[in-house]
Parts: structure tokens; C-alpha cells; sequence
């Protein structure tokens, strides 16, 4: 078991560089997330996976004097939506939910492994969720209003980044939220 231990810290020291965020750099990714925590349920008879897209600014190095942890800031923006389907006899009716999740992200990067072209990061979300019901259908005499709730949203995640190239990557992030794990595309301008 040493013997293994040791060969995975030789490897991971092995590789040298990083590829953290530095301040005044410029990343979009776009993704989709797999699973829907909102329309996640069996309650619903369709759900779209939730698609996001978010961006961020670097805005510091060696924050709180700690060599190596980056600061970036900037929005995400997230949509879905889901749909239920009742049947009363010859008449088919239900409701169409969607979500917009508009906010402020937060990322502290940090070389969790040493590996050239990864960049590990924290990240929390806060923001509002712009949350609608419409009806659908022959309701008949059936007078149920459609709701719509909206309020406040935070999110939590840890992820990645890989860099292909200088400019192009593919990002992974997994934690609570609209889905428990995304997965996209990411670009540094």
C-alpha cells in the first residue's frame, strides 16, 4: 500500500504546471447539467436538463497571502423546465414549469493536484429563481389557477477545468444546485 501511495505522489509532483485563473483573465463555459434537482421527481412526466451559462473575471492572486488561490467572479444564468400531463376522461390537461436561475458565482481556485493544464476550484452561486406555472389543455370545469413561486437560490460545488489548448477546455463541476453534476465547455478570452 506505501508502495502505491508512494507512486501516485510521484506522479502527481511530476507534473509542474498549473493552470489557475490569473487576475484579469476572462472564462465563459457553457454546459448542461445531468440530472434536475428542481424536476427531478416522478411527478413530472418530462424534464429538460438544466442548460447553464456562466462567466467569470479574475480578479485576484494569493488572496488572504495564500501563494496559489485565485479569486473569480462573475454571473450564471441556468433554465428548465418540466411538464405534468393529467387525463379526466376525454380531456388531457397539465402544467408547464420552467425555472430561471439569474445570479452572482464565486469561484476560489486552487491546485488541489499539481497536474499541467487542470484547474481545480470552489465555487458558490447566489441568486434569484425566477419560477413559473402555466396550464395547458381542456381543463373543462376544473378551475385550478397556475402558480408561480420565485425566491432566492444558492448553490455549492467543487470542480475542474481542463485546458485543451490555451483558450479551450472542458469543464466539470459536481455539488448542490440545479443538478448535482455539470459538464461543459469553457473558454478563456
Amino acid at each position: 500500500m506505501k508502495k502505491i501511495f508512494a507512486l501516485v505522489a510521484a506522479v502527481v509532483v511530476a507534473f509542474s504546471a498549473s493552470a489557475q485563473i490569473e487576475k484579469g483573465d476572462i472564462v465563459v463555459t457553457a454546459g448542461v447539467g445531468l440530472g434536475n434537482t428542481v424536476y427531478g421527481s416522478s411527478y413530472y412526466d418530462s424534464a429538460l436538463l438544466p442548460i447553464n451559462i456562466e462567466g467569470e473575471y479574475g480578479v485576484a492572486e494569493d488572496v488572504w497571502g495564500v501563494a496559489g488561490l485565485s479569486l473569480g467572479v462573475g454571473p450564471a444564468i441556468s433554465y428548465t423546465q418540466a411538464k405534468t400531463t393529467y387525463t379526466w376522461y376525454d380531456d388531457v390537461y397539465g402544467y408547464k414549469y420552467s425555472s430561471i436561475l439569474v445570479g452572482a458565482k464565486g469561484y476560489f481556485h486552487y491546485s488541489l493536484l499539481d497536474v499541467e493544464n487542470l484547474d481545480t476550484y470552489a465555487a458558490v452561486t447566489l441568486g434569484w429563481n425566477i419560477a413559473t406555472a402555466k396550464r395547458w389543455g381542456d381543463w373543462g370545469s376544473i378551475n385550478t389557477p397556475a402558480t408561480s413561486a420565485s425566491g432566492l437560490y444558492y448553490a455549492f460545488a467543487v470542480g475542474a477545468r481542463y485546458w485543451f489548448t490555451d483558450f479551450i477546455g472542458a469543464n466539470l463541476e459536481a455539488g448542490y444546485g440545479l443538478s448535482f453534476l455539470k459538464a461543459g465547455v469553457t473558454f478563456k478570452f
